[in-house]
This record gives C-alpha cells, sequence and structure tokens, in this order.
C-alpha cells in the first residue's frame, strides 16, 4: 500500500451537549442538518461529561470548517452497517446529489458507486482492510457525467466505534491533461518520423543523432548508417565552409532555447554522388547542456517546374469556370479571372486596382467580408456562403472560398474563389422540405415496414403497407406478436432472422413464405437491422410482396426452356431434313419401278408414308421455335379460315358441328397462309379430341384494340389494334396444372399412340413468329377457348393463292445445274430431275460450279443451289453467277431454319424456295414453276 495523502477528519463530536437531571440529549452532525439523539444503551455512545473545555470545541470547530470547506469529497460511514453519516458540500456538488441522497443510506444505493462492479464484495474489501487506495475509479454524476476520481478509505476508532473516511479527489481534468501530453508527444515524434521534408539533428561536434525516413529517401542512405556520421558526409565540397559558419552563428547566438533561420541556395549530396538543391530550416535547442542543432531540408530539384508551371497561372485561372479574385493587404483586388468578369458583366479596368468596398458597397465589406479576409490574412483558410445582391441580377447565393497567399513575408494576399449557388441552394431547401415530407410518410411508405421487439416479436408499430399485406388493422397488429397473427408460414424463418440481426448482420432480401388475415401463403422478401428504441434491442423491416414477381420468374425460366428446346429442332433440321430426303426420294424412284401390286411397292409406300411423318414433326418443332422459313402476305383472315374450314371438315367426324362466325368487315393481317392453315387444323384437331361423345366447335374472327394498361398486365402483349382468331369448343375443359403447360413441346394428356405433343407448341410458335400472341380460357367440364391477336397491318390484303391439286406434275427439257455439298442428297436430285426429263449437271460446290458453267457450251436454264455449303454459300454463288449469266433462273434448296436461312442474307420469294425434305412431286412443281413463272396455272405440293 502506498502512503495516505490524505489527512483523516473523524466525525465530529456535539458542538452542543444538554443535561438534565434524568437524561442526556446530544447534537451530532452539521449545524443545518444535524440532529439530536437520546443518550441510552443501544443507540448512543457514552456521554462524557457536559462540561467540556473551551480548547476541545475550538478544535472541533477547526476540524469542522476543514470538513465543510475541503475540496476533496469527503463520506463518513458506518464501518459495521455500511449507513453514510455525513458527507460534506464539496461531493454533493461534485456527484450532482443533495445531503439527503447521502446521509442514512448505503454507499452503493448512491447512483454514482452502484455501477461499480462488484459492489458489495468493495464494501467487505473496506471493511476488513484498514486502508484502501483506487487510484482511477469511474464514477457517473447524476446528470449523467462521467468522471473519474481517486478514492481513497480508511477505518478510524471513534470512541470504541468503527468509522471509515473516504476521500474522492476529481482527476479527471489530470488525467485529460496527461492524456494530451502523451497524444502531443507521439503526435510530435510521429511528425518527425514521418515528415515529408528531411530532419537531421547534430551535436556540436556535427555528427548526426537524429535522420528520419524523409531524410534516408532524399540522400539515399539508410538510417543506421547515417547515424554518427558528420553532417559534412551530405554537403558538397564547395559548400561546407558556409556550413560551418552558419552552424557557429547559431551556437553563438543569445538565443540559448532555440535560433531559427532559413537558408536558401544551398546544395546538398546524395550518396551515389549528385548534387542538388535545397531549402533549409535551422535551429538550436540546449539539452542537458549541451546544444544541439535540428536542420530540416527539402529538396527544390523541382521549383523550376514550378515556376515554370507558375508562369502559366494567368491560363489556367483563366480557363476556370470559378470566379477567382486576389486581394492585397489594402485590401484591392489585384486579379480578376475572366469567369468573375463576365459573371458582373464589367471590364477588367473597373475591378482590378479598385478597392473591395468601392465593388462590394461599404456596409457589406464592413458586415460580411472584411472580417473573414483579417481571418485569411492571418493564415488561416475560410470558406462561408453569403447572399448578395446584384445590381442588375438580383439575389444570389455565393459559395466563398478564402486561402492565404504566403510568401517569406508572410500573407501579403489572399486568394478568393468564388461560386455561384444560387440553384444548389434552392435546391437544398427543397430537399430538406421534400426530406420533412418524407419524415412524415412512414405510414404511408408503399413498402411494408415494421418495427418489432426482438425477443418476442411484439410489433410496436407498423404502417399502413404492412396491414394491406396482412388484410389486417392497427389494432389487431400492434402490441402483439409474429406468432400470435400466424404471419410467418415457417417459424424458423424468424428465429434464423433474429439470430443475424442479433449478431450484428443486416438481413438483406431473404426469401419467406408469409399468412394473410384470410389464410393465402403468399412470398416475401424482408431486409431486417437491430436497432434500440428506448433501451430496447428491435428489428426494423422492411417486406416487399414477391409472389407476382416469383410466378413471372418461373414463367420466364418456362420460356427459356422451350426456348431450348427450339434451339435444339433448328440444330438438327438440316441434317435430319437431309436424310429424310434422301428417304423420299428413293422411295418415290423405288415406287416407280415396281408395279403397284407388287409386295414390295406397299413396303416402299410405307417407307414413304414414315418419312413424311418424320418430316412433318421437324416442320412443327421448327414452327413451335419460330425458325421455320416463312413468306407472309397480306391477308383477309376471314378468307384464310373459310378455305381451311372446308379442307378440315372432315377432320372432325360427323358428331362434331363446326361452325364459322366472321366479322365482316376485318383488318388486314401479314402472315403465311400455310401457318394459319396449320393453326387451325391443330386447334380444330385438339377441340376435335376435347369431344370424344360428340360436340360443336366455334371458329369466330373479330378486331380489338388493347391500350398500354392491359399491356402492362398480360406478358407479351404490345398496345395496339389485332386482328382476333378465336376457337372454342364444347369438351372437357382444363383445369390450371394442365394450362400451365398445354404450349411445351412433347406434353399431352392423350395416349402414346393418340399424340405427340407438338401440336399447340407448333400453334405458339406460328403465333410468336407472326407478332402474335394466344389465349387461352378454360375450365373443367366447360370447355376450352384459344384467342389468337394477330397484328393489324395497313395495306389491302392478297389474293389467296389455292391450289389445283394437279395429280402428276409436268418435267421438262430445260438444263439444270444442281449444287449440293452432301453426294447422296445431289445423285438423288439429279436422278428425280432427269426422271422429269431435264438435262442436269452437277456440282459439290460453289467453285466448281462457277467453272462448269464457264466452260459449259450450253446455257444453264435454272441454278438449283444449297444455301448452306461449306466454301461458299449460296446466295454469294448466286452474286457471282448473276453478273456472268444474268438470264439463268435460281432457286434455293434448304433444310435449314429460318434465321440460318436469314443469316446468310438471303431474301427471297416463296415460288424461288425448296424446302428439305422434298418428294418427286414436290421438287418437279417448284422447278416448273421456276422455269415457267408466266403459266396461268399454279402447281401445289
Amino acid at each position: 500500500m502506498i502512503s495516505d495523502p490524505y489527512r483523516p477528519l473523524l466525525p465530529l463530536r456535539p458542538q452542543t451537549e444538554l443535561l438534565s437531571s434524568t437524561n442526556v440529549w446530544r447534537f451530532s452532525g452539521a449545524p443545518s442538518h444535524g440532529r439530536w439523539r437520546r443518550r441510552n444503551g443501544e443507540s448512543c455512545v457514552q456521554l462524557k461529561h457536559a462540561h467540556t473545555s473551551d480548547a476541545l470545541r475550538v478544535s472541533e470547530a477547526r476540524y469542522r470548517r476543514l470538513f465543510e470547506t475541503a475540496q476533496d469529497g469527503i463520506l463518513i460511514l458506518d464501518a459495521q452497517s455500511g449507513v453514510i453519516t455525513d458527507v460534506n458540500p464539496f461531493l454533493t456538488t461534485l456527484l450532482d446529489y443533495s445531503r439527503d441522497n447521502f446521509i442514512g443510506k448505503s454507499l452503493w444505493d448512491i447512483g454514482s458507486f452502484k455501477r461499480i462492479q462488484g459492489a458489495t464484495d468493495g464494501f467487505r474489501e473496506l471493511q476488513t482492510k484498514q486502508y484502501i487506495r483506487y487510484e482511477n475509479l469511474p464514477l457517473q454524476t447524476k446528470s449523467g457525467q462521467r468522471i473519474n476520481v481517486e478514492f481513497v478509505s480508511k477505518v478510524y476508532n471513534e470512541d470504541g466505534k468503527s468509522v471509515i473516511q473516504c476521500n474522492i479527489r476529481d482527476i479527471t481534468a489530470r488525467r485529460q491533461a496527461d492524456e494530451a501530453l502523451r497524444t502531443s508527444q507521439q503526435h510530435l515524434i510521429g511528425i518527425v518520423a514521418h515528415a515529408l521534408d528531411a530532419v537531421i539533428t547534430v551535436d556540436d561536434h556535427q555528427r548526426i543523432v537524429l535522420f528520419n525516413a524523409a531524410a534516408e529517401t532524399m540522400f539515399g542512405c539508410p538510417q543506421a548508417e547515417a547515424m554518427g556520421q558528420p553532417i559534412e558526409r551530405f554537403i558538397p565540397q564547395r559548400f561546407r565552409a558556409a556550413h560551418s559558419t552558419h552552424l557557429r552563428k547559431f551556437a553563438q547566438s543569445a538565443e540559448t532555447k532555440r535560433v531559427m533561420g532559413v537558408l536558401d541556395s544551398l546544395w546538398a549530396l546524395r550518396t551515389n554522388g549528385e548534387e542538388f538543391p535545397i531549402e533549409a530550416s535551422i535551429s538550436s535547442i540546449d539539452v542537458a547542456g549541451k546544444k544541439l542543432f535540428t536542420v530540416i531540408l527539402r529538396d527544390v530539384t523541382a521549383r523550376k517546374q514550378v515556376e515554370e508551371t507558375l508562369r502559366e497561372y494567368k491560363k489556367v485561372v483563366e480557363g476556370l469556370d470559378e470566379m477567382v479574385l486576389v486581394v492585397d493587404r489594402q485590401y484591392r483586388y489585384v486579379v480578376a479571372n475572366r469567369a468573375f468578369l463576365n459573371f458582373r458583366g464589367v471590364p477588367e479596368e473597373q475591378v482590378v486596382g479598385h478597392f473591395v468596398h468601392e465593388i462590394v458597397g461599404e456596409d457589406f465589406f464592413a458586415t460580411r467580408v472584411k472580417e473573414k479576409m483579417d481571418e485569411c490574412f492571418l493564415g488561416n483558410a475560410v470558406q462561408y456562403e453569403t447572399e448578395y445582391d446584384f445590381p442588375g441580377m438580383g439575389k444570389r447565393a455565393m459559395a466563398v472560398s478564402y486561402f492565404p497567399i504566403h510568401r517569406p513575408t508572410g500573407v501579403e494576399r489572399i486568394a478568393c474563389v468564388l461560386r455561384d449557388i444560387t440553384e444548389r441552394t434552392l435546391a437544398e431547401e427543397a430537399l430538406r422540405k421534400s426530406e420533412e415530407r418524407f419524415s412524415k410518410a412512414f405510414r404511408s411508405n408503399p413498402l411494408a415496414i415494421t418495427i418489432s421487439t426482438e425477443e418476442e416479436g411484439r410489433y410496436l408499430d407498423v404502417n399502413d403497407a404492412f396491414l394491406d399485406l396482412l388484410g389486417r388493422t392497427r389494432s389487431d397488429v400492434i402490441g402483439r406478436t409474429a406468432e400470435e397473427l400466424s404471419f410467418w408460414e415457417e417459424p424458423l424463418d424468424r428465429k434464423e432472422m433474429t439470430r443475424q440481426v442479433r449478431e450484428g448482420d443486416v438481413v438483406a432480401k431473404r426469401q419467406i413464405r408469409y399468412r394473410t388475415a384470410k389464410g393465402k401463403i403468399r412470398e416475401a422478401e424482408v431486409w431486417a437491422e437491430s436497432i434500440e428504441l428506448d433501451g430496447q434491442r428491435c428489428v426494423l423491416a422492411s417486406t416487399r410482396d414477391v409472389t407476382e414477381v416469383t410466378q413471372l420468374e418461373a414463367q420466364l425460366r418456362q420460356a427459356q426452356k422451350m426456348e431450348a428446346v427450339g434451339r435444339l429442332a433448328g440444330g438438327v433440321a438440316h441434317d435430319f431434313n437431309n436424310i429424310l430426303g434422301i428417304i423420299l426420294g428413293y422411295s418415290d424412284i423405288s415406287l416407280g419401278l415396281l408395279a403397284p401390286g407388287n409386295q414390295v411397292h406397299g413396303y416402299i409406300s410405307e417407307i414413304k408414308k414414315a418419312a413424311k411423318r418424320a418430316a412433318l414433326l421437324t416442320k412443327q418443332l421448327l414452327a413451335f421455335s419460330r425458325k421455320q422459313v416463312v413468306f407472309p402476305r397480306n391477308l383477309d383472315l376471314n378468307e384464310v379460315v373459310r378455305h381451311a374450314t372446308e379442307m378440315y371438315l372432315r377432320l372432325v367426324g360427323e358428331d362434331v358441328g363446326v361452325e364459322f362466325r366472321p366479322t365482316t368487315p376485318i383488318g388486314t393481317i401479314k402472315v403465311d397462309p400455310s401457318q394459319i392453315e396449320l393453326v387451325l387444323m391443330n386447334l380444330v384437331v385438339n377441340a376435335r379430341d376435347a369431344m370424344p361423345t360428340g360436340g360443336k366447335i366455334i371458329i369466330e374472327t373479330g378486331e380489338a384494340e388493347l391500350d398500354e394498361d392491359y399491356a402492362c398486365l398480360h406478358r407479351g402483349f404490345h398496345g395496339g389494334q389485332y386482328v382476333v382468331l378465336a376457337v372454342s369448343d364444347t369438351g372437357c375443359g382444363m383445369d390450371g396444372a394442365i394450362q400451365s403447360q398445354i404450349f411445351e413441346p412433347f406434353f399431352t394428356t392423350k395416349e402414346a399412340a393418340y399424340g405427340t405433343g407438338l401440336g399447340l407448341s407448333t400453334v405458339y410458335g406460328i403465333v410468336k413468329q407472326s407478332g402474335g400472341d394466344i389465349r387461352v380460357y378454360s375450365e373443367p367440364g366447360h370447355g376450352t377457348t384459344f384467342k389468337i391477336y394477330f397484328p393489324r397491318v395497313a395495306g389491302k390484303a392478297e389474293a389467296l393463292m389455292l391450289s389445283n391439286g394437279v395429280a402428276e406434275p409436268r418435267g421438262g427439257s430445260e438444263t439444270i445445274l444442281v449444287v449440293e455439298d452432301d453426294d447422296t442428297l445431289r445423285k438423288l436430285t439429279v436422278n428425280l430431275l432427269l426422271d422429269g426429263g431435264y438435262q442436269v449437271v452437277e456440282s459439290k460446290g460453289a467453285e466448281e460450279a462457277l467453272r462448269i458453267m464457264a466452260n459449259l457450251e450450253a446455257e444453264i436454264d435454272l441454278l438449283l443451289t444449297d444455301v448452306v455449303m461449306p466454301d461458299q454459300s449460296g446466295p454469294e454463288l448466286v452474286k457471282l453467277v448473276e453478273k456472268k449469266h444474268p438470264k439463268a433462273r435460281v432457286m434455293f434448296m434448304s433444310g435449314y431454319s429460318g434465321d440460318m436461312v436469314k443469316r446468310y442474307g438471303l431474301s427471297m420469294q416463296e415460288d424461288s424456295f425448296l424446302e428439305k425434305p422434298f418428294t418427286k412431286r414436290s421438287l418437279l412443281v417448284k422447278v416448273y414453276s421456276a422455269l415457267h413463272p408466266e403459266s396461268e396455272k399454279q402447281l401445289a405440293v
């Protein structure tokens, strides 16, 4: 234990005693707070003789004055009970408690002391130890201010009774001063160590005793190597004499503590022998009877570059958008840049050379400007905002910055930078008002926001959006827990979220499922963080319902899946169509060689039928994926439907009625007529299969105008005018689960032998490729309606070209050049054309075809070429042929998807394109049409 620095002040004896024949009363305590106690054997000490000496009273009065006027806090405690029996005024003032807050109470009942850890153990320590000292005890005053005190307690014996005297000294200021001193010392050491300038200290023998990091960098010498070396090592030979003179000057100076000088045009020496110019500041100080010299060095090699840069000063200042002025000590403008002159609309001579008060006015200069300029002349940068009424411009808000321009003699000039911030000020004012409005918008925020207790999840406040989310009233929610409201579909979600926020994490976009007041389960995203309200840990949470978004994402994934199937179909189309073309072609050749009654003739016919079904399957896949080669025309939908309905009546059977209800007149659409026929065929077949016991199919046409509001609510639509095709049936209908999958490829509710699942997916692909959209309306037991929306176009509908069903195609004798890279398919095509009577020349590529045409004596009547070939494409070949043989007709053939054909820059008409796979009949019909476009009779495939 260290020695006690405090003089003990024991509890004072009474100042007055009254004696009677039977009772003795004694006044105890301070006069203003005294109390009379009856003397008895239980609670009073033995009274001494009533007549005490005057000396004793004087002594006790002296000690009472010391107790009352002491500048340390003093507490007197009963050593047995720990009750405070006396306290001096200094402590009540220090802790901001009244005397009544102390007297008769335990030390640990006082708010300042009960925050001390281990208070009960501390009192036991006070009782058992004669002397205790705490050098740094943190306390808190009644008003909440934190202080540090030195606490000393000592046990004394007064008339056989133990008391504890506690002395309390406020050391808050002393600790702050000590901390400030330590910080200052550390800061000073840090400044020297990390200074940008080199700092070197030498002793009176001119040997280095301090060499900072900047000096290491400047001279290229490690500190360890420099320490103890003479300073002359870093001074060129021709400057060493001057250096010694300067040191002697400072050594002989009358200033014993510090002498400062600035040496210009000095040179230093790096360890690699390089000399460089420096600036140096030298100071001297006596340390323990020895004089040390500190040199602060700055490399000024770049000074010439700076001087050169300063010559560009005017150009830079003139080019600034900010207004720049320079004012001298007489408050006279010496520089005014172009921005300021343009802003004021005055020439330079009306500003430069004039006093500030002449430009801004006497009153404004005296009240707004002069004081701030004076502060800048003291070396301080000044920034402020003000408002000035410019002549002819009105009041403008200005941001003003003053910067001192330092010279060796001090600050002789200051730079003034002005910016017009009127618009910014107006914007800030508008923002402030906006923030005031939005601070009141908690309840009307569209995002559901809640504040609930962290432990129970009891809602303390919620906004209107949250109430709308649940479908509840405020009285239903406030004061109840999330568990009572059955908000969380998975209660573990809330436990996990609470765990995260309790650990200090911010929960962002956590996916949850919640239950509304009506019991509906919906999906949401939750953001949450921990906050403190009135000393209680709470959770601030924002909830966003994402049920519809999640559904849209599911639809997007479905669309992506369907797109992937489409890409697969388009990728295999070319090779698959080539193979099917070979099968179909050689089937036609073989059937031509066999009698109809031959058994093999029947086998080959079945092979041809299977190949046609496979070709149709490929065509449906391409139609679904919107990659089919199409030839759209301006059409009258009524005419197309009327023709197709007549064709498909035989598909539905006698027990199914078909009724067509056209709307006339009707707008024009631009589609491929064959695709419309395919759409109708699939929808009619689908309707027929939904009515196994018979029923009715209604085909309707009409028009619709969709606005942007409808388009926003129905994904896939755009606002505008549409022509509508509706196909309804009285069949079994569909539930929602089936409706969500009906357009997926290969999805079917039919038995395996009765459907491929490509009918409706083909319809979907054709409609989308035509720029339209399709909607289905159905309920189990109430039939189904498909509505197809085609964009309406301007222009008149073309006449529908009908096929006449010619049994046999015509042949000819013209010369045809066949260009095909697939050997088997090329040979097949040649044989089919030879059977048609044509003269045929074949080539496996573009280069060979060009050579053949150059060497062939006869003219080529028709060039039949594949689109995609290894060396050169068909379109590239055609461009070369058209230059040399302009009269030759051209026809393309391809098994690639439509987008692949377009990628090769191919723009063609329907009569000049042959789609793979093809039969002998389709080949000869297309060739004849290409060679005889003027023919009145249109041959059909």
